[in-house]
């Protein structure tokens, strides 16, 4: 048997039903009574059964209407809490957003990103899966995070991409290993750190950034004197904080050790950068308050990069080309 009505046709019956008149439930729907009432006999001709008993004075439940009021009030409630929450939520009144990021910007960029997006959004809960960049970017392919703050190295065609800074990859070590004046290092003279005691870790090869630089080195006839290998980057961090230890690594992971007595170097020769930026599907529209945290994590990054950049300046490093 087939049943057909509207939703429209269900809220006249439960505000005549509530309310107990046909007047006042067609003020509160903003229609006309005539209105409302060709939406109860539309409704009623569907089901085949009279819901309403009505007179001119009066207007009362049959037992079919009783028993369609008592059986979807809660579910009539719940449709409305949830088109309610939705709005809530698209306006960043309540809810959550799930992003994914490279771990090296969840602790240097993303911190400052929250802390103005807290003062706009305070009840938005947010939700950060840090991974490598392949992941990251499969996190957002997958749907399992709205966007996404990654290295750009990997496109796809389903992806709106938003580029927004280079990163230079720097030689991070204890403070004193190196002559205080040594402002910069080519890539080939690498192995005049282990003279001074200090091994030099990497990221293993199967890493996107091991294999970018690399390349990037083979193609100068360079091979970096690699030591220890680590997975990622919070396992090279560890290294670095024993001071035993130096490092290869993107600028934009020095925001964890900054207060760990350690310098970083400017390589070149060649200069290496990974590309940073944010992605999101493109078949994905961001509410208010994602779009908002988007615009937060890119002023994030363009302030790091300028900072970086000053720094390296002030002490006589030079910038990487782009």
């Amino acid at each position: 048997m087939s049943i057909n009505y509207s939703l429209d046709d269900l809220h006249a019956f439960f505000e005549i039903a509530r309310l107990g008149s046909f007047h006042t439930a067609a003020e509160r729907l903003h229609l006309s009574p005539s209105a409302v009432s060709r939406r109860i006999k539309e409704m009623e001709d569907s089901l085949g059964v009279r819901l309403l008993d009505r007179t001119t004075r009066s207007v009362a439940l049959t037992e079919a209407g009783r028993c369609l009021y008592e059986s979807a009030t809660p579910l009539i409630s719940a449709l409305d809490d949830a088109v309610f929450n939705s709005v809530r939520q698209g306006r960043g009144e309540h809810g959550a957003i799930c992003i994914s990021t490279l771990s090296s910007a969840a602790f240097s960029v993303v911190p400052q990103a929250l802390e103005a997006f807290r003062m706009r959004f305070p009840n938005i809960r947010i939700q950060i899966i840090d991974d490598t960049g392949r992941r990251v970017t499969d996190n957002v392919l997958d749907r399992y995070c709205l966007f996404a703050l990654t290295t750009l190295g990997f496109q796809h065609s389903d992806l709106h991409v938003e580029p927004i800074v280079m990163d230079p990859y720097v030689l991070v070590l204890p403070r004193g290993v190196l002559p205080q004046s040594k402002r910069g290092m080519n890539w080939v003279d690498l192995h005049q750190i282990g003279t001074h005691g200090i091994t030099l870790t990497g990221l293993r090869k199967t890493s996107a950034n091991r294999q970018q630089i690399d390349q990037a080195l083979r193609a100068v006839g360079i091979e970096a004197p690699w030591f220890d290998e680590v997975e990622n980057i919070p396992a090279m961090l560890g290294l670095l904080r024993q001071g035993k230890a130096a490092a290869v690594m993107p600028d934009l992971a020095l925001g964890a050790c900054r207060d760990w007595d350690l310098v970083s170097i400017a390589l070149k020769a060649p200069v290496i950068a990974r590309e940073i930026g944010l992605i999101r599907r493109k078949d994905t529209s961001l509410t208010e308050p994602a779009l908002y945290l988007w615009k937060q994590l890119r002023q994030a990054l363009q302030v790091h990069r300028t900072s970086s950049a000053s720094r390296r300046l002030r002490t006589g490093r030079q910038p990487p080309s782009r």
